[in-house]
């Protein structure tokens, strides 16, 4: 159930990760950057994915059980912006405009 509450996010992570590349602009070494941009979109996937099995594992039986895929999601929907606003702020830093 906790991936199937992920799969409803998709969308949303599309357009985050819309933004991020939209927002990011051309650095001078196209080529480090490409990378960066995979391995932050990676790192936003996995973290999302993790955290949100983390909550879903937690004991929440005394609010009912929808609430586990609940909490799931929203846990999910702050850790990947956040990971990508992360990466975002760091690449400004580490790679110069072009």
């Amino acid at each position: 159930m906790m991936l199937v509450s992920q799969l409803i996010l998709i969308p949303v992570f599309a357009v985050v990760i819309w933004g991020y590349l939209y927002f990011t602009g051309k650095c001078k070494n196209r080529h480090f950057s490409k990378i960066y941009d995979t391995m932050v979109i990676c790192l936003a996937i996995t973290l999302s994915l993790l955290i949100a099995n983390y909550v879903y594992s937690l004991n929440y039986d005394e609010y009912g059980k929808i609430w586990k895929s609940v909490f799931a999601v929203l846990s999910s929907v702050h850790a990947f912006p956040l990971t990508m606003l992360a990466g975002l702020l760091i690449k400004k830093k580490l790679y110069q405009p072009a």
